[in-house]
């Protein structure tokens, strides 16, 4: 089954990427709190790539021929384990930004 095991790649890829776009937030916060404006325009490009890697990522996966096997185990755990990581980074870019 190629399909499901590029949707798992896939899946896999988004979900070590979202974990990159956490790290990046915890240390732009860091920033923050330490009044360092270089490191926060750093953090602030590399976390526009990450989250374009993200969309490209996204997108990718939408458009798979195969994109029903994503709501069919295994696949579906990886799915929610993706969506309560961007859980959380919204919610600290929420709590960040209030």
């Amino acid at each position: 089954m190629p399909q499901a095991q590029d949707l798992e790649s896939m899946l896999k890829q988004q979900t070590t990427t979202l974990g990159r776009l956490l790290s990046l937030i915890d240390a732009e916060t860091k920033a923050l709190v330490e009044r360092d404006a270089d490191t926060l325009l750093q953090l602030a490009a590399e976390k526009q790539q990450v989250l374009e890697h993200v969309a490209k990522i996204d997108k990718s996966l939408a458009e798979h021929p195969h994109k029903q096997q994503l709501t069919q185990a295994p696949l579906s755990k990886q799915v929610a384990d993706a969506k309560s990581l961007l859980a959380v980074c919204q919610q600290k870019i929420w709590l960040t930004a209030s």
